[in-house]
This record gives structure tokens, sequence and C-alpha cells, in this order.
């Protein structure tokens, strides 16, 4: 495998890879089905002489159809939070 330079690629490898010999790189889910990902990874299997492993587009998905099934049913049930309830995409579970 070729050495990477990991500070080269801060975004892809934290800083406690720097320095490993990475053999193979592998993305899924949702991420896997972002072009411009996919490309990038691709590019960078290329340049590096990595195995990377993507799934075909068809199986790269995110949560959100399963969150619309959810919030589908609990529809049809009419389970509904009051408006006093407000998303917090960043919550801490350590806050609990």
């Amino acid at each position: 495998a070729r050495r990477i330079d990991a500070r080269r690629w801060p975004s892809l490898f934290p800083d406690s890879t720097v320095g490993v010999h990475v053999k193979a790189l592998a993305i899924g889910g949702g991420v896997a089905a972002n072009s411009a990902i996919r490309s990038a990874v691709l590019n960078f299997k290329n340049s590096h002489g990595i195995s990377v492993h993507i799934p075909k587009f068809e199986f790269c998905t995110d949560n959100a159809a399963m969150i619309g099934i959810a919030a589908y049913f609990k529809y049809q049930k009419e389970y509904f939070t009051s408006n006093a309830v407000s998303a917090n995409a960043r919550f801490k579970f350590e806050s609990l």
C-alpha cells in the first residue's frame, strides 16, 4: 500500500491517522449517493493506489424514507406533539 500524507486530506482523515498506511477506503449510506463525494473518493483512489469500496447508487440511501414512513403512520394515528417542542440537530446525549 502506498503511504498517504493524511495532512493533505484533513477532511478524510483525523489527526490520529497521520502516518498510517491506508490500504482501503469505504463509504456508504447517504454520503455515498453524493456524486461529488463519489468522484472525490475515486480520484483519491486513482492518485493514491488504494482499494475503494462504494456500493451501487441504488443501495446508497439515507434515513429520509424511514423517517417519512414513520411520520406517515404517526400522522394516520393523529399522534402529534405540541408546537412548544423544537428540534435540536446538535443535541448532546451527555446532557441527559
